[in-house]
């Protein structure tokens, strides 16, 4: 039997629309996977529209999106992280965003967080996660060292820190993420910056050999030197870091939003982690700065250029990142300013008015098409001065040299 051609071509639509829209995510730092997987379901029954989640750890989300395991046309919607945005754009992976869902954004959202999606004047993602880092405080153990308060500058915690070890109130205070992974460029961003640093995305060459990123590492390893910094740090990255602090290992620890969430569900679920006061304020600086500085994580929600469901993608995005969405989950900062005037944002969100201020210091890593590159020098020489295999000034000087004979 021979089918008409709009007969044939309902068929067709039929099919295509029994593929559930593929979309990869991350399994860790920010929203968990369990509300994500929610508002799936619930995308799909108002839509009919099948979604079929996958999540995976953030270092490996580059390499399956990238296709180096052959998987690269095996999504129409992908986490973008603002240091991959120059690069898939580059690679022809993406499909900008639409004009009037540009417009809405661009209406709703702070151009620090939607412009970390932007690239050669487009707009490649939706904003989704304001992800930055904060400083978590455990009170119980600073009370205990004789301190009422968080510490506002570098030099306040290294004393903090220093009093509290004295005392015996814990042998290493100073817990953090310094793995040699994207995460030790991430703490190299913010400590710079609490030195004065912005790492300039606009300039036309890569300074990185400067007296702030000399004068970051150089406080990393005096913590180590003074028995501050807990030596597992070097080994560790924010998941690790984050279950330290938990079980309350450590007092100062500078990590994603995502840890509120975490402590949150910790103190209620009877996991048997220990229940603890604690706090999560702006990051501290140094005294002759006088403002703090964070990292950006911003990340957003990209159609992949092979999907042939770009239209359905396109709305599930605007369906997930909703402003409608992000007050429910307000451990993570919301990136819709609407959700930031509403009442019940502070009233559900104790450190909202902190995050607010904290957001508006964030510093961006370089973007580059071939910013993977660039992060490996970065990661090599910063550990190998972390490690003391080199000094700190020669560590600088070889990340310069390495990055210049890429030609940036």
């Amino acid at each position: 039997m021979r089918l008409s051609v709009p007969v044939a071509l309902l068929l067709f639509s039929v099919m295509l629309s029994a593929d559930p829209l593929r979309v990869i995510y991350m399994a860790q730092a920010g929203y968990d996977p369990r509300d994500v997987e929610q508002r799936g379901r619930e995308f799909t029954e108002e839509t009919g529209i099948e979604v079929t989640l996958r999540f995976e750890e953030y270092e490996d989300i580059y390499d399956l999106v990238t296709g180096r395991t052959g998987e690269g046309d095996a999504f129409d919607v992908v986490l973008l992280d603002n240091i991959w945005t120059a690069d898939f754009v580059d690679r022809g992976i993406l499909d900008p965003v639409p004009d009037d869902l540009r417009r809405s954004v661009e209406a709703g959202v702070i151009a620090p967080i939607y412009s970390a999606n932007m690239y050669k004047g487009e707009l490649w993602g939706v904003p989704f996660l304001a992800n930055f880092q904060m400083l978590y405080t455990n009170m119980d153990l600073l009370r205990r060292a004789g301190f009422d308060r968080p510490p506002d500058t570098l030099e306040e915690m290294r004393h903090m820190a220093a009093v509290a070890r004295e005392k015996g109130v814990i042998e290493y205070p100073i817990f953090d993420s310094l793995r040699s992974e994207e995460v030790l460029v991430c703490e190299l961003v913010w400590l710079s910056g609490a030195f004065g640093n912005t790492w300039d995305p606009s300039r036309d060459k890569l300074i990185l050999d400067r007296p702030e990123n000399r004068m970051a590492l150089e406080y990393l390893l005096d913590l180590k030197h003074e028995g501050l910094l807990n030596p597992y740090s070097l080994n560790a990255g924010e998941m690790f870091s984050a279950e330290v602090f938990t079980w309350g290992d450590a007092l100062f620890t500078s990590n994603w939003t995502f840890l509120i969430g975490r402590l949150e569900e910790a103190a209620g679920s009877g996991s048997g982690a220990p229940v603890f006061d604690f706090t999560v304020s702006t990051l501290p600086y140094s005294d002759s700065l006088g403002a703090s500085a964070t990292v950006s994580g911003f990340q957003g929600l990209a159609v992949m250029k092979s999907s042939t469901r770009k239209d359905e993608a396109w709305r599930f995005i605007s369906y997930l990142s909703s402003p409608e969405f992000q007050r429910r989950y307000l451990h993570e900062f919301p990136v819709w300013r609407q959700v930031w005037s509403e009442p019940e944002t502070r009233m559900r969100d104790p450190y909202f008015d902190a995050k607010r201020v904290q957001v508006r210091g964030a510093k961006v890593r370089p973007v580059h098409p071939r910013y993977q590159e660039i992060s490996t020098i970065i990661r090599k020489w910063v550990y190998s001065a972390l490690e003391e295999d080199v000094s700190v000034r020669d560590a600088f000087r070889f990340i310069q040299s390495e990055i210049e004979e890429l030609g940036l």
